[in-house]
């Protein structure tokens, strides 16, 4: 049941797709911590990667990285490496599954001490170009915007937001504050 609900979430999401000539850049982001928003990342681009997209998942949570935990894959070098240094971004890509040559994954890395002031205009806007030019879809895992800023800024690079909430977890004020996010426009739709 669960996959069949991706599917049908990824069919919708890409109605929201509105360049085919360039990659579809799907930020997902939370009011708070806990509700799925990296499980649902991971998900949704090994989704997409089924389809035979070229996918690229960005673990760009820099402060509570799971999707590496999940995957297995150390956290040695990664998007905080890229910001940080003069790194080309090939170098930082890992594809988990043996079986999938579309999914790629780009690890958070290293943890940083000032995760939103590595977020610079010059940095963001290379690794968009370079994620137009190499994949169709890209998922960007971000912290919960519920508790800081860094989705907000990431979200100059996203075409569309997808915004997590958890039955019986996420609290009805919660509710009311995304739906202020979006009538003030402050993620793409």
């Amino acid at each position: 049941m669960f996959g069949e609900r991706l599917r049908a979430l990824r069919t919708q999401l890409n109605f929201y797709h509105k360049n085919n000539n360039k990659a579809h850049n799907i930020i997902i982001t939370s009011n708070i911590s806990g509700e799925g928003k990296s499980f649902i990342s991971l998900n949704l681009a090994k989704s997409f990667s089924l389809q035979n997209k070229k996918v690229a998942l960005l673990e760009f949570d820099l402060r509570r990285p799971k999707i590496s935990s999940l995957l297995n894959i150390e956290k040695s070098i990664g998007l905080t490496n890229f910001l940080l240094e003069d790194l080309k971004l090939e170098s930082i890509f890992y594809q988990p599954f043996s079986d999938d040559n579309n999914f790629y994954f780009f690890p958070a890395g290293p943890i940083p001490p000032n995760p939103q002031e590595l977020l610079s205009d010059t940095k963001l806007n290379e690794l968009s170009e370079y994620l137009k030019n190499n994949y169709d879809v890209v998922i960007i895992d971000t912290p919960p915007f519920g508790i800081v800023a860094d989705a907000q800024i990431l979200s100059k690079i996203a075409d569309t937001t997808l915004i997590v909430t958890r039955f019986g977890y996420t609290l009805k004020d919660q509710i009311v504050e995304i739906k202020n996010w979006n009538q003030n426009k402050i993620f793409p739709s």
